[in-house]
């Protein structure tokens, strides 16, 4: 693997861990109506009637020893928030440096001491060259911090170099989201993936107030909200083939119910030829085109998002001459779209005119499906960069590319 590969890869697991953490921080709380800030002074802040703010900051290296220097700029920027704090008569706030390191946790005795942070954390020096003299710089001294002061921010000072790797703060919000009754152990890495949806939504938010939540609302959002999310973080998560073959083992093995299945599927990037095929491999998936016994037919309905128009004509054209027959809401010429005509039943197996597959031509059309009372709905939105449309009790899928998209719907 390339060093550029390898360290994307050590970023994105970076990023996993902070919002594993965020996630792990929130679930463990007591107080259900302590506020949780993501990305606010640090990683997390929690903010609790009564108690002073705690601000975490997170730190993983699981292929690096502990050295003093991969925790100097975080104590750095901690000394100087306390410092402005001090000299504006802001109220103080508690820090927490949380991380994890391969070894070398020996290197550092903790408590550590005024003279440990003032000389091993605060004071750093630029290497001697031939037109520049060495410099000597003590941040401690710049922001006037007396040991009177150092002693007091070291008292709310939390050091933490020990912490779980990243597959064990996985296993920890399993184990805590079937343990808070939110869902079952079975269920609980699907959880997990709405979870890191969640955390990560809320760092997109530009303003502060929008990046906040309490525990509360975090666990209603997780159990109360029919919505599943799986995005690219949870595929990061897990290798994906597994990220397929789970997501396809929860959702998409009942091929025999009739359910009205809908799969909104952006194909952005998708050959046409491969989207034509694709549609035949889900409509032979989900119809029972060749069931003699069932009384009950059914097929799908197929929206393709960012296809040409023209695209989707031609391959409804080529579908019906090859005798496989599709619907479309649309019965003669310079009709509107008729949602109650195209959710129908499908017709008797056996009958020539048979539909295999109902296609959705725009987002239009299917807002006016959405409005009509179906039942045993199902709406499965697979996109490959973000979600297209916001639905309440839709499922929203990631997928990397058309293999895994195929993984999960048609195999």
């Amino acid at each position: 693997m390339s060093e550029p590969n390898r360290q994307a890869i050590d970023t994105i697991r970076g990023y996993l861990y902070q919002f594993d953490n965020t996630i792990l921080q929130i679930l463990n709380h007591e107080d259900e109506n302590a506020s949780f800030t993501v990305e606010g002074i640090e990683d997390i802040d929690i903010e609790q009637i009564g108690c002073e703010t705690v601000a975490i900051q997170c730190k993983y290296y699981e292929k690096s020893d502990f050295t003093p220097s991969k925790i100097k700029e975080a104590i750095v920027w901690m000394v100087k928030d306390f410092s402005k704090r001090v000299k504006d008569g802001k109220e103080l706030i508690q820090y927490k440096l949380f991380g994890h390191y391969k070894s070398g946790q020996d290197k550092i005795l903790l408590p550590i001491s005024i003279a440990y942070l003032k000389e091993s954390l605060l004071t750093s020096k630029t290497q001697e060259k031939e037109d520049k003299p060495s410099v000597t710089t003590k941040i401690h001294e710049e922001l006037s911090l007396n040991d009177e002061n150092l002693e007091l921010f070291l008292s709310k000072l939390t050091l933490n170099i020990d912490g779980q790797s990243l597959d064990q703060q996985h296993e920890s919000i399993l184990q805590k989201l079937s343990e808070l009754n939110i869902c079952t152990s079975g269920d609980a890495e699907f959880f997990y993936a709405k979870s890191i949806y969640i955390i990560r939504n809320l760092a997109k938010n530009q303003l502060e107030t929008e990046r906040k939540i309490t525990k509360s609302r975090f666990i209603g959002d997780l159990k109360y909200s029919k919505k599943m999310i799986f995005d690219h973080w949870y595929l990061e998560r897990v290798s994906g083939e597994r990220y397929s073959k789970s997501i396809r083992k929860r959702y998409f093995n009942n091929t025999q119910s009739k359910f009205n299945r809908f799969f909104l599927i952006d194909a952005s990037g998708i050959d046409y030829y491969e989207i034509k095929n694709l549609l035949k491999s889900i409509s032979h998936k989900w119809s029972n085109q060749h069931a003699v016994r069932q009384v009950e037919k059914f097929c799908p309905y197929v929206y393709l998002h960012n296809f040409k128009d023209e695209d989707l004509c031609k391959i409804k054209k080529e579908l019906i001459s090859e005798n496989f027959l599709i619907e479309d809401g649309y019965y003669y010429k310079g009709s509107s779209f008729d949602p109650k005509l195209f959710i129908r039943d499908v017709v008797d197996y056996g009958n020539p005119y048979r539909v295999f597959l109902k296609i959705i031509n725009d987002l239009d059309d299917f807002n006016q499906l959405h409005q009509e009372k179906i039942s045993n709905k199902y709406i499965y939105q697979m996109y490959s960069k973000n979600p297209f449309i916001d639905i309440d009790d839709s499922f929203d899928i990631y997928f990397s590319n058309l293999d895994c998209l195929r993984g999960m719907i048609c195999e």
